[in-house]
């Protein structure tokens, strides 16, 4: 659900209305797409969730007042329900129990089930969020009228549930086909049509690759699809969202063959196994310093020198891994308390005219002005091997010089990791797919030269390109997928309230 309506805000969709979000048998998942209603995203965009009865929207005053109309009919009920710390400065019009710039508490059931005494209802707010359940009369008496005939029927019994899976999915004499493994992974996942040859032959199956958007939109689709997994194995999900997967408990544990070779952490109850890593850090268009005024920065103090105004290009980390990861190297570089944070360098970063893209793609080719990029901002979060792919993508003759730079201050290491998706029934060959990613051929030239990250296996080699133009940061910042997971929301959300609000 959150990748559909990530998809139409990104298509320009407005208004949205969302149907078949709430019921079922899983209150968590109603929850869920609740909580969307509270995307940074959906800001100044008229969205709610249809239901039978009705709809819920959220009036969000958190940045000014905010106002909203409900058509109805006389009889209808409008349920106001304060989120967070409450809200205030509350009048209604057109309800029978009226409220005069007045407060509403978290907590309370004081604003539910007022009703209509005209066609519309206005809200006005001046503080705080609202969450608005509208219950429209019509649709209230229809599924009270059918209770009581469900009711009074002679041998009335209870309907199959409409989420009743197909026999096909959940009988044990349709098992999924055996000669077929399927990847679910990130859009940016790639292996040569040899790797993938010379795996499918040794295990006699077809790798179907199951694409599920950037990293944490996967962790997100395989959480909601636990009970009824998509795919075999999971490959992708990285220190920033490693936390969500496993407190899920979407993987069964594996031994890897290579265990003894990898050079960073691994889990110790081995469910999920690093396959490679990848440094995000700033990358500089030299062109736009070669007359020195100003320097190229080397630091990420640097960049709220005045000297750098309208520069930067970075990702915002609510949408974007590596925005993510640039978020978190200057909270572990700045702190989270004491007398100047990574509020603080944030808060002059938006006051030297940073610009925030939703996406990688859109800041490196559409906004930066080296390498490939078309734009005209020369400083943008990217990753330490990008100079490399500059150079191994270029049209021949190879440049002997990349066209782009990498500041070394401030990259933050991601281990991205593979797991077997626990429910496959298929768990020795999604096994022998993790030991061949962590192969040699895969580690020295998939890894590198497909995916432009780093292998984890020591006895790896480098390919020449990588090792000139983008080898790993000397020094990188690290945070614990534990500390992450703590306050990863926390952190996205008050990085929101500085930068775009």
């Amino acid at each position: 659900m959150e990748l559909c309506v990530r998809g139409a805000v990104e298509r320009g969709a407005d208004p949205i209305r969302i149907f078949g979000a709430l019921g079922g048998l899983r209150p968590d998942h109603t929850l869920a797409n609740l909580a969307l209603l509270a995307l940074p995203q959906l800001r100044g965009v008229d969205v709610t969730l249809e239901h039978a009865g009705g709809s819920i929207r959220l009036v969000d005053a958190g940045r000014s007042p905010a106002t909203a109309a409900f058509d109805g009919a006389p009889g209808d009920l409008l349920s106001l329900q304060p989120l967070g710390e409450g809200a205030e400065g509350i009048t209604t019009q057109g309800l029978r129990y009226p409220l005069d710039d007045e407060p509403l508490a978290y907590g309370p059931s004081r604003g539910l089930s007022n009703e209509f005494v005209e066609p519309r209802a206005s809200l006005d707010v001046g503080r705080g969020r609202l969450l608005v359940t509208h219950t429209r009369l019509a649709a209230l008496g229809a599924v009270l009228a059918l209770l009581a005939l469900v009711a009074c029927g002679p041998g009335a019994s209870v309907p199959p549930s409409p989420t009743t899976l197909p026999s096909a999915v959940t009988s044990p004499s349709n098992p999924p086909d055996p000669t077929e493994l399927v990847l679910m992974t990130h859009d940016s996942f790639a292996l040569s049509d040899a790797s993938i040859a010379a795996f499918e032959s040794d295990q006699g199956v077809t790798l179907r690759i199951l694409r599920s958007g950037d990293a944490g939109s996967m962790v997100n689709q395989a959480i909601l699809s636990r009970e009824h997994p998509l795919g075999d194995v999971l490959y992708g999900v990285d220190t920033t969202f490693l936390s969500r997967a496993l407190d899920a408990e979407l993987f069964t544990p594996y031994a890897a063959t290579a265990l003894d070779q990898i050079t960073v952490p691994v889990d110790p109850r081995r469910r999920v196994t690093p396959v490679d890593y990848g440094d995000v850090c700033l990358n500089l268009d030299p062109e736009a310093f070669r007359d020195g005024s100003p320097r190229a920065p080397d630091s990420l103090d640097d960049l709220t020198d005045p000297a750098y105004r309208g520069m930067l290009v970075v990702e915002n980390p609510a949408t974007s891994s590596p925005g993510l990861s640039f978020l978190l190297a200057t909270v572990q570089r700045f702190g989270d308390e004491g007398a100047t944070t990574w509020r603080d360098y944030w808060a002059a970063l938006r006051d030297n005219d940073v610009l925030v893209t939703d996406g990688w793609e859109d800041a490196y080719y559409g906004r930066f002005s080296g390498g490939s990029g078309e734009g005209d901002r020369p400083i943008v979060v990217s990753y330490a091997s990008s100079p490399a792919a500059e150079v191994a993508f270029a049209p021949d003759p190879k440049p002997e010089k990349a066209p782009t730079t990498v500041v070394e201050d401030g990259c933050f290491r991601q281990v991205e990791y593979a797991g077997i998706l626990a429910g496959t029934e298929v768990p020795g060959i999604a096994g022998a797919f993790i030991d061949h990613l962590l192969s040699l051929p895969v580690q020295s030239e998939e890894v590198p030269l497909q995916m432009f990250v780093y292998p984890v296996r020591g006895d790896a080699t480098l390919p020449d390109v990588i090792s000139r133009f983008g080898p790993p940061a000397a020094a990188p910042i690290e945070l614990p997928y534990q500390v992450i997971g703590a306050d990863r929301e926390r952190w996205i959300s008050e990085w929101t309230e500085i930068v775009l609000q």
